[in-house]
């Protein structure tokens, strides 16, 4: 596939936080602006040991990170949180193309109609008090 790389900012989600809260100058917060390299195998994103903003490209998502080095690689759950796909031909990222400007999830919900009661045993059946 090749790799791909993609400029993200990344700041610090409690100092954010704060700052949503007006506890904090938003030009306070801590950020840094880096390229990662985009693995579609990888399951967690890696940069750093705490909750991170993530911002690429109008989008972003929240994270938790651990330290593995000094790289930054976002990895599956990035690209399901911000709707980004790899295009592996001309090494960038898109977004959804069913959904270009902005990401979208889908969710998949059970109506209740279709949900059935817990069976019970002969034996978990809640039985009649006697009769007098």
């Amino acid at each position: 596939m090749g790799e791909v790389r993609v400029e993200v900012e990344l700041l610090n989600y409690a100092e954010q936080y704060m700052a949503r809260r007006g506890l904090l100058d938003p030009a306070e917060v801590s950020r840094v602006t880096v390229t990662a390299v985009v693995d579609t195998g990888a399951t967690v994103t890696v940069p750093i040991s705490q909750v991170v903003e993530f911002r690429v490209m109008g989008r972003y998502t929240m994270e938790e990170c651990i330290v593995m080095g000094s790289e930054v690689l976002l990895g599956r759950f990035f690209l399901e949180q911000t709707d980004f796909f790899v295009d592996s031909l001309n090494k960038r990222l898109i977004g959804n193309p069913d959904n270009p400007t902005r990401r979208v999830r889908k969710v998949r919900s059970v109506s209740p109609a279709r949900v059935r009661p817990p069976v019970r045993s002969a034996r978990t059946r809640r039985r009649s008090p006697p009769l007098p």
